[in-house]
């Protein structure tokens, strides 16, 4: 790619695979939020009138990323480069409801499949476990398919916070301590 050319990634996982694919660290990473919205938000997108951007997603993804670049002036085109399914679950895997606590969710589409892929039977099981996903618009989502529990948050799409937050959910959880 041209040196002169910015690349801009919404996360830290897609910062480093950039940078192996291409030899070269992302122009524009967000420093907390790793969605759509945490990349323009940066001073770097905020003037983009005359740009051309291209952007690389899966198929079917969200448009809020394109639509605001194009309000602020900016040619926008997508390259659709992966697509997103449910996978099938394998039959070794069942009886891990029952041994699960709580449930970490990268992404609204995981806890689409996840649902899914849930025997209608164990739906209500599956409702009742506290969830720790990375955005409100998943956490949103959680409330909007039925889970009992509010989900919570980690404070940010890395490892660190999502294993804060499950620190924080286990300390609400033991029991009070006996006098």
């Amino acid at each position: 790619l041209p040196s002169e050319m910015k690349l801009a990634t919404v996360g830290r996982g897609s910062a480093v695979a950039l940078e192996e694919a291409l030899g070269r660290e992302p122009d524009i990473v967000p420093a907390t939020t790793y969605d759509s919205e945490g990349l323009l938000a940066l001073p770097a997108l905020q003037r983009v009138d005359g740009q051309r951007i291209l952007i690389l997603r899966g198929e079917g993804g969200r448009e809020p990323l394109a639509d605001t670049l194009r309000r602020r002036g900016a040619t926008v085109d997508y390259l659709e480069v992966y697509r997103r399914e449910c996978p099938v679950p394998e039959k070794r895997n069942q009886g891990w409801l029952e041994k699960t606590d709580i449930i970490t969710i990268t992404s609204s589409e995981a806890l689409q499949n996840l649902v899914s892929l849930t025997a209608a039977a164990q739906r209500s099981q599956l409702l009742a476990k506290p969830l720790v996903v990375i955005s409100e618009r998943t956490a949103a989502l959680a409330q909007k398919l039925g889970f009992c529990h509010p989900a919570l948050v980690a404070e940010r799409a890395a490892d660190e916070a999502i294993v804060q937050a499950l620190i924080d959910w286990t300390h609400r959880k033991l029991p009070e301590p006996q006098p």
